[in-house]
C-alpha cells in the first residue's frame, strides 16, 4: 500500500487524504485504515477494530479528506458532532453537462440496493416499496462550468 498523506495533524486529530477505490476499512484486504495503524501503530488503540478512531467514511469510489481521531476522548466528542448533526459536509463533485439553475435543491428517495446490500440507491417516487426509503435532499451550487462539465457544490442535509 502505497503512504497515506497527512494533510493536518495536531495531539486530537488526523487528517488525511483518501483515494478514490480505497475503501476505509474492510475486515480483510487493503483499506485506508489499515495503513494509517501501518504508519502510526499507537492509533490501533483508539476505538474499535476495524474502524479503529475513524470518525467518518466516505465512499470507496470517492476520494477526499478523511478525519481520525487520536485519542478516545476526542473520538467522543466528534462521533457526538456528528450525531447532532453539527458537522457541515461539503463535497465538491465534476459532473458532466451543464445546469441551467446555478443553485437549488435535489430531492430523491434512497435506500439499499437490493442487488448489493452494501450500496445505497436511488429510487423513483412511484418504484415499489418506496415507503421503506427515506427521502435525500442535496443542496447544489455551481462554481464553474467547462466545456462539456460543472465543477458542483454539494451539500446533503439527510439526516
Amino acid at each position: 500500500m502505497d503512504k497515506i498523506i497527512d494533510v493536518f495533524e495536531n495531539k486530537n486529530l488526523l487528517v488525511v487524504s483518501k483515494p478514490a477505490g480505497l475503501p476505509v476499512y474492510n475486515d480483510q484486504g487493503s483499506s485506508l485504515m489499515q495503513g494509517v495503524i501501518q504508519q502510526d501503530s499507537s492509533l490501533a488503540q483508539v476505538g474499535q477494530p476495524p474502524r479503529y478512531g475513524l470518525i467518518h467514511r466516505l465512499d470507496k469510489e470517492t476520494s477526499g479528506l478523511v478525519l481520525i481521531a487520536k485519542n478516545n476522548q476526542a473520538l467522543s466528542f466528534f462521533q457526538q458532532q456528528f450525531q447532532k448533526r453539527q458537522v457541515v459536509k461539503k463535497y465538491l463533485a465534476l459532473v458532466e453537462g451543464h445546469f441551467s439553475v446555478k443553485h437549488g435543491t435535489i430531492k430523491s428517495l434512497i435506500g439499499r440496493s437490493k442487488k448489493d446490500f452494501r450500496k445505497q440507491k436511488v429510487f423513483l417516487p412511484l418504484s415499489p416499496n418506496t415507503s421503506q426509503q427515506r427521502e435525500a435532499v442535496t443542496l447544489y451550487r455551481v462554481i464553474k462550468e467547462f466545456p462539456h462539465c460543472a465543477l458542483l457544490e454539494l451539500s446533503p442535509q439527510t439526516r
